[in-house]
């Protein structure tokens, strides 16, 4: 997906960042996300498989009630650490 869009745009080394999903859909006591974990942790490796990106991280942020959707502080969190990640990424 990554190479396509940098393709597309004609950006071979465009900075992307991706960011995690919710850490409580499998740190609940009731996991009906089993593979939220498995997507997790391929996202957090994709820094080392592909130049230019960067992973986000989703720790410590919550739910808003509905157990899936960040609640307003946590989105205002994410939005932070994506704004660090691509000033990381920034030639």
């Amino acid at each position: 997906m990554i190479a396509g869009i940098r393709a597309d745009l004609g950006q071979p080394e465009l900075p992307f960042a991706a960011g995690q999903i919710g850490e409580f859909l499998y740190t609940r006591k009731h996991q009906q996300t089993p593979f939220a974990k498995v997507i997790n942790d391929a996202l957090a490796r994709i820094p080392a498989e592909v130049p230019f990106t960067a992973c986000v991280s989703s720790a410590g942020l919550k739910h808003n009630g509905d157990e899936v959707h960040l609640d307003g502080r946590s989105q205002r969190e994410l939005g932070k650490r994506f704004a660090a990640a691509m000033r990381s990424l920034a030639p």
